[in-house]
Order: C-alpha cells, then sequence, then structure tokens
C-alpha cells in the first residue's frame, strides 16, 4: 500500500467529517456556495449576454445552500456558539444574500427586499451576519430611491449593529455610520432632540468599548468613532477634539496620524473653530507625505470660504494648478467649488470658463454634467432667456451624444434626469414631458422614475392640454409603481379626469 493512497485515504475520512459532523458541514456548504459563486461569475463576464435561466441556475444553486444547511436549524444559539457551525451559519446566510442581489440584478427589487428582510429575521442571534442582510436591504432602498424604507433601514441598523465584529475583533463602521445618517436625516425634518439621542447611543456604545483597548488599530478606530458622533451634535466640539486627541495618542503609523489630524481640523471647521482648523491643517501639510499635503490645502481652502472669500479662490487655485493632473475626483470637486464662488462673487467670465472647462474635461464626470445646467440656470436667472436657450441647445446635443455612447447605468441616469431638467428650465414643454416620460420609462421601480412620470402626466394635461397622453402616464402609474400609495394618487387623478 503506498503512502500516496494512505494520504488520499486519510483526507477521504477526513472530509467524511470522522469526529466533526460541524467539520464536514462546514466543507459541504462553502463547496456548495463556491460552485453557486462561478455561475454568477460566468454571467458577470458579459451580462448583456445573460439569459433569465443563467441567473435561474444560479439562485438555485444557492438556494440549494440554504436548504442542506437552513438558518432555522444553523443561527440557533446553541451551534452559533461552536465556531465551525458559526461559520456553516454565516455561508448559509450568505448564500440568501447572494439570491436577493441576483434577483436586484434582473431588477426584481421587491423580492430582493423580501429575501433581505427573510434572511435578517433568521439572524436575529448572529449579528453581524443580521447587519450584513440589513445594509443590503438598505442599499436596495437608496438605489430604488425609497427613502422612507432606507430611513427605516439605517435605524435598525443603528440600533442593532455590533460596536466590535466578534469574530474578527475590528470596529464595524456602520455602527457609527448609520447613527449619523439616521441623525442628520432627523435634523433635515426639524427632530433636533431625537437626533441628539440617537447620537448619544450610538456615542455610549462606543464609549463601552474604547478604553478596553490599547495601541491597536481598535483603539484609535473606536475613539474616532466617538468623536465623529460628538462632531455631529451641537456644541460638543470639545468632546469630540478630546476623542480625536485620544485617537491620536493611540496612533503609531504616520499615514494614521494623518488621518487623525485630518478629522481634528474638519471637526473645528463644523464646529466653526477655525484658527484651530488652519493649526491642524498646517500641521497636516508638514512631514505626512504628497496625499496628506493635498488634503491639506483642499481643508485649507474650506476655512477660508468661511473668512474671505477671495482667500478661498485663491486657495481653491492653488490646489487645482498643483493636481491639475491627478486622476482624484476632489480637482474636479475642487474646481467646480471655485466656479461657484466666482460666480457669488460676480466674476462671471471667469466662472463660465470653469464651468466650460469642467464639462469638456470629462463629460461623464457628476461635477462635468452638473456644470451644463449652472450655466443654462445663470443665464435665466439673469433674465438672458436667449442665451439660456442656446447653452441649453448645446448642453442638450451633447446630452444626446452621451446617450448614445455611455454603458454605465448610473452616469445614464444623471445625463437623462439633467436632460429633463434643462428642457424644463428652458419652459420646453413637449420635450421635456417626452425626457420626463423617458426616466418614467427608465426607472419606473424608483421613486424618481415615479416622479418623473407624474409630472409628465402634469405637463401633457396641463402645458400640452394632451388629455389623452396624461391619461395614459396615469394608468402606467396605477398599474406599474411598486408603491400602493403611487398607484392610489394615480388613480385619483384618473377619477378627476374622468369627473
Amino acid at each position: 500500500m503506498s503512502a500516496r493512497w494512505l494520504a488520499a485515504a486519510a483526507l477521504a475520512m477526513l472530509l467524511a467529517g470522522c469526529g466533526d459532523p460541524d467539520l464536514w458541514a462546514r466543507y459541504q456548504a462553502e463547496r456548495g456556495f463556491w460552485k453557486a459563486r462561478r455561475l454568477v461569475q460566468r454571467i458577470q463576464l458579459n451580462p448583456s449576454l445573460a439569459k433569465p435561466m443563467d441567473y435561474q441556475e444560479a439562485i438555485e444553486s444557492f438556494a440549494d445552500v440554504e436548504r442542506r444547511f437552513p438558518l432555522a436549524q444553523w443561527a440557533t444559539p446553541e451551534r452559533l456558539r461552536r465556531h465551525r457551525a458559526r461559520d456553516v451559519a454565516a455561508t448559509s446566510g450568505d448564500a440568501m444574500i447572494a439570491i436577493g442581489r441576483l434577483e436586484e440584478a434582473r431588477e426584481r427589487f421587491d423580492r430582493a427586499g423580501e429575501i433581505y428582510r427573510e434572511t435578517a429575521a433568521q439572524l436575529g442571534g448572529f449579528p453581524t451576519m443580521r447587519l450584513k442582510a440589513l445594509l443590503a436591504e438598505a442599499a436596495l432602498a437608496d438605489r430604488t430611491d425609497d427613502s422612507t424604507r432606507a430611513f427605516q433601514g439605517y435605524v435598525d441598523i443603528a440600533r442593532t449593529a455590533p460596536v466590535l465584529d466578534p469574530d474578527l475583533g475590528q470596529p464595524v463602521e456602520a455602527a457609527v455610520e448609520a447613527p449619523l445618517r439616521v441623525a442628520r436625516e432627523l435634523r433635515n425634518g426639524g427632530a433636533n432632540a431625537v437626533a441628539d439621542s440617537v447620537l448619544r447611543a450610538a456615542e455610549e456604545r462606543q464609549l463601552a468599548e474604547a478604553p478596553k483597548h490599547h495601541r491597536t488599530v481598535t483603539a484609535w478606530t473606536l475613539w474616532l468613532h466617538v468623536g465623529e458622533l460628538r462632531a455631529a451634535r451641537p456644541g460638543a466640539l470639545e468632546g469630540a477634539l478630546d476623542a480625536g486627541r485620544r485617537a491620536l495618542a493611540e496612533a503609531l503609523s504616520r499615514p494614521t496620524r494623518a488621518r487623525l489630524i485630518s478629522a481634528l481640523a474638519e471637526f473645528c471647521i463644523q464646529g466653526g473653530q477655525l484658527d484651530s482648523a488652519l493649526a491642524y491643517t498646517a500641521w497636516l501639510g508638514q512631514g505626512f507625505g504628497n496625499e496628506a499635503r493635498a488634503r491639506s490645502m483642499m481643508l485649507t481652502a474650506q476655512v477660508w470660504e468661511k473668512v474671505d472669500v477671495d482667500s478661498a479662490i485663491v486657495a481653491y487655485g492653488r490646489y487645482i494648478d498643483r493636481y491639475r493632473n491627478s486622476p482624484d475626483q476632489s480637482v474636479m470637486a475642487a474646481r467646480f467649488r471655485r466656479a461657484e464662488l466666482l460666480e457669488d462673487q460676480g466674476r462671471w467670465l471667469e466662472s463660465r470658463a470653469e464651468f466650460r472647462g469642467l464639462a469638456t474635461s470629462s463629460a461623464t464626470d457628476e461635477y462635468a454634467l452638473r456644470s451644463y445646467e449652472r450655466i443654462v440656470m445663470h443665464h435665466l436667472r439673469a433674465g438672458e432667456k436667449e442665451m439660456a436657450r442656446i447653452e441649453a441647445s448645446r448642453t442638450l446635443e451633447a446630452m444626446d451624444h452621451l446617450l448614445t455612447t455611455v454603458q454605465d447605468d448610473a452616469t445614464l441616469l444623471r445625463i437623462r434626469q439633467l436632460r429633463a431638467q434643462v428642457l424644463l428650465d428652458v419652459g420646453s414643454w413637449d420635450k421635456a414631458c417626452a425626457a420626463l416620460q423617458d426616466l418614467w420609462t427608465h426607472y419606473r421601480h424608483m421613486t424618481l422614475g415615479v416622479e418623473a412620470g407624474f409630472r409628465a402626466a402634469e405637463l401633457a394635461e396641463h402645458q400640452l392640454n394632451d388629455k389623452d397622453r396624461a391619461r395614459r402616464l396615469y394608468e402606467e402609474i396605477a398599474s406599474d409603481s411598486s408603491s400602493p400609495v403611487d398607484q392610489a394618487m394615480a388613480r385619483r387623478q384618473l377619477e378627476r379626469m374622468r369627473s
């Protein structure tokens, strides 16, 4: 009997799970998961050629993992205490989330949301995996522009996300990002006291862990999180700076120290301590490398905006001149902000040159697309209707060209939105109505698409006096919108038109 045969036999016995059924289950679950992943990778190679049966095959393969290792059995408290059984539950949960993402890919958004919610409900005893399902559902709500569901999702995340990942021992970013987002939206709605309460609760959870760690990535990250949560509360700047300095004391590497000094500068800008902000930006610009120096220059320009706008324009100009050839989008952001400040100062010729340069330098960049409309809107605000129409015509010609060449879905959405907005700005009602219909046709699963459908129906009825067109649009919204509220509103509009 050869040594190779014995080794193969020993491996076969190991894989059969001799002595450890959890080990064998983990092997089978992971094997099934990666088999399903290969099917997804085949789709990703060329999504345009993927057929419905390709998606269904991948979904069935992931579903087979969950059927063989159901969360109801593997995500129980008893099994989650065993490391390998916990891995099985994680793989099964990942398989369910993967099914949701495939449903998203084929635009079955309601079904994807159901899967994420069902998965989260079964992972109540496994906080880090439950968080993955909640984040997937919240991201889906953002993608479909469902602000109400997104807000509810982030509230749930803010309330339940663990501060530390128990498996990795690392801070969980969502435990600070979700409360910050929830508080920001509450504040926008005027609920300042509730926003402060959310931030304090999150801060207390971070503070419970931060002192337990020393001289580690976990230590400075947790103190930074405390600082970010405090900085978002009015009147808590000193506490934020104290937390930031504690984080700095825990940080050993130069890149980490640079990041924390930048955060301290941002806290000061947010809290109105501009002299301190300039001191931190000066510190950041010395001895921490080129990336930190660039960040220092941007922050300095932001400080000057609050003190002297002309100095801010000069500061942004220095940054642009130094990093003009950088691929970093921050250069585009600096150019756009400088153009806005020039316009505010009445220096329109310089502002227009910058906006036009942005529009032509990178046609599909977000700041380039925004620059087109800013030029049109300037002439409209100045009462220069003929110039506005000329610029609008130039913009629309560029957008029509981009629609035939761009492949990225997010960019196509921004182009269609800009096209419709410019036509509305100049009062080209027939073309605006068609552009809004185009938005509705392509994005009826999103709130912005439904809103475009309603706006198109209003234009058809009131500006174009085309009652049949308006009626058809309301009928489409009533039957195709994913929101019962929008469907009911469309039916009410139809009833109003009939009566």
